[in-house]
């Protein structure tokens, strides 16, 4: 089993951070078939072999996602993806 945990500073409040992951979200749930769920600011995420969770915190983007025998391959390739999509949606006010 692999592991991909991701924490990544948003710098606006909470309920716009929420508001902008959702776009990120479906483009995950598209691109990998997840299906999510939200419960609160958490995101629960599944697929067959993979599951995992989007936390959104008052100050980060909490992204946890354990991978499965036959998507551990893709392992770099997911974490890549969801690095550029948060890094999109919450540039880092030194870039």
């Amino acid at each position: 089993m692999s592991q991909i945990h991701i924490s990544h500073p948003h710098g606006v409040s909470q309920q716009k951070a929420s508001k902008l992951i959702k776009k990120f979200v479906d483009d995950l749930e598209h691109e990998y078939d997840f299906e999510g769920e939200w419960e609160g600011h958490e995101l629960l995420l599944t697929r067959t072999g993979a599951k995992g969770t989007v936390r959104v915190l008052d100050d980060v983007i909490e992204v946890d996602v354990k991978l499965g025998v036959l998507l551990k391959p893709l392992s770099k390739k997911i974490e890549h993806r969801i690095l550029a999509q948060l890094d999109e949606l919450f540039p880092s006010e030194t870039a």
